[in-house]
């Protein structure tokens, strides 16, 4: 689909995506008064287009011009550390490469780390974890922190605890925002704190960046936990994806960045980047890092790519809102940790019994309890409510 197009705007990127993920034209506030889906055709509301015409060719570690725009949306358009050459950024294809690639390198510079991960988190967290393990020989002790109780509450006394015992040079992947699995994050100030425990312990603080800009509506704040790392003395690296906040689901866009302080070390690292994504047959694509570069850099379409991202978000809050008022509503069962969370998901701590009852009734959620908000609306919100309410 997307390799046949001459004329791409921000609009159609978005609203490309299959049909279990975020449809993002269809997020808008004009989609939640009527349910009118925005033309893509219509001028008004697509923006400027831009044109594919001739691809560059892609450098070893990814497509250059993106590379560049990808560490600005990361780490900040006036971030010191973009201005003083100290970010290597590769691309990857997608997420979940992009930590696999990281993890890689990193096990390089630490030799057999211990690497912690949230006890509830992304199933691909531990099992990247696992395969680098067992098939590539890299060992890597894998630990877990706590994140939230049975009643969704955060652990993070017990959580900082953890971390003032790590043994420095340990790897902590980290949520940078919109906890994949809970919804449920830091708060600006106990980030803070925890950059602190991070400098003082010499822990690697590894950022899992799934979902800029889908917890609060904006790029900046999502990223904030990250950039007070990256700013503040923490060794911190990033896997970034573009699958859900571009819209490109099956695209494959990731990129790993890692901060190197003075820079030093830069031209190493990129080829060890490079031997790993050429020995393993993982060249990155060119087209879909071209059409994000496009995006990123244009002014206009980096404009209207910001406010779907707010309309996005909007639409989630909306859904959270509206759930947590019908189960609240109905039974005595506190929602605060759905109304208060953030990003795409929530979790409902249900016995597995409960789930399989669920799925009879053709309600699916993950084996750990977890649902995509986004996948709710107004016209099955009431029926997925009848039936989780009589298991909570």
């Amino acid at each position: 689909m997307l390799s046949t197009l001459q004329n791409y705007s921000i609009n159609n990127i978005s609203s490309r995506i299959t049909s279990n993920s975020i449809n993002f034209s269809t997020l808008s506030s004009n989609f939640l008064k009527n349910n009118k889906v925005p033309n893509p055709e219509d001028r008004d509301q697509v923006g400027e287009s831009v044109k594919l015409s001739t691809l560059p060719s892609v450098d070893p570690i990814g497509h250059i011009p993106f590379l560049k725009e990808a560490q600005k949306i990361t780490f900040g358009r006036e971030s010191k550390l973009i201005k003083n050459n100290e970010i290597v950024s590769c691309q990857a294809n997608g997420g979940t490469n992009a930590i696999w690639l990281g993890l890689s390198l990193l096990q390089e510079q630490y030799k057999n780390p211990k690497v912690y991960i949230s006890a509830k988190t992304w199933g691909n967290h531990k099992k990247i974890v696992q395969y680098l393990s067992e098939h590539r020989g890299i060992q890597m002790d894998l630990n877990v922190y706590p994140w939230t109780d049975e009643n969704n509450t955060l652990l993070s006394d017990q959580f900082f605890k953890k971390m003032s015992l790590a043994e420095p040079n340990s790897i902590v992947v980290l949520h940078a925002c919109c906890h994949n699995l809970t919804g449920i994050d830091l708060k600006p100030k106990k980030w803070k704190e925890l950059a602190q425990i991070f400098a003082e312990k010499k822990l690697h603080a590894f950022f899992d960046m799934a979902y800029q800009g889908l917890g609060s509506g904006d790029l900046d704040n999502d990223a904030f936990a990250l950039r007070y790392f990256a700013e503040n003395g923490v060794t911190t690296s990033v896997a970034e994806s573009y699958s859900k906040k571009a819209g490109l689901y099956g695209a494959r866009l990731g990129v790993f960045h890692h901060v190197l302080p003075g820079g030093l070390g830069k031209e190493q690292w990129e080829q060890r980047a490079a031997d790993n994504l050429q020995y393993f047959s993982l060249k990155p694509s060119a087209l879909h890092a071209e059409i994000m570069y496009k995006v990123l850099s244009n002014n206009v379409l980096f404009k209207d790519y910001k406010e779907e991202i707010r309309q996005a978000y909007s639409r989630i809050q909306y859904i959270r809102n509206l759930l947590s008022d019908k189960i609240e509503q109905l039974t005595d069962y506190d929602m605060d940790f759905c109304r208060t969370g953030r990003g795409l998901f929530t979790q409902f701590n249900l016995d597995k019994k409960y789930i399989e009852s669920l799925q009879k009734e053709a309600i699916f959620l993950l084996p750990n309890g977890r649902i995509s908000l986004p996948c709710l609306n107004r016209s099955n919100i009431d029926r997925f409510v009848q039936c989780i309410i009589k298991y909570l």
